[in-house]
């Protein structure tokens, strides 16, 4: 077992969920529900993980997370402003 996979099993996914929804909704506000907050989580955290996505895993976790959090709410306000502007 690679020595990133051992720090990966030590960290407590639970609480790191648990904090980067609480993130998610503050970045949210008023635009998005609990449930939204939960789903970006969920996505952030699936994004990190996957070996597919090339995130410096070597950085603070917090602050990754939260990068890539602000990314994905920057795309579901995207998406909803075009998708807004078409229906005019």
């Amino acid at each position: 077992m690679a020595s990133s996979d051992v720090q990966l099993e030590a960290i407590n996914w639970g609480r790191v969920s648990l904090r980067l929804t609480l993130y998610a909704k503050r970045r949210l506000g008023k635009r998005g529900t609990i449930k939204d907050a939960e789903d970006l989580a969920m996505e952030a955290l699936t994004q990190y993980l996957d070996p597919g996505y090339e995130w410096n895993r070597d950085g603070d976790l917090k602050e990754v997370l939260g990068s890539i959090v602000n990314g994905l709410i920057q795309n579901h306000f995207r998406r909803h402003s075009v998708r807004s502007e078409r229906s005019n």
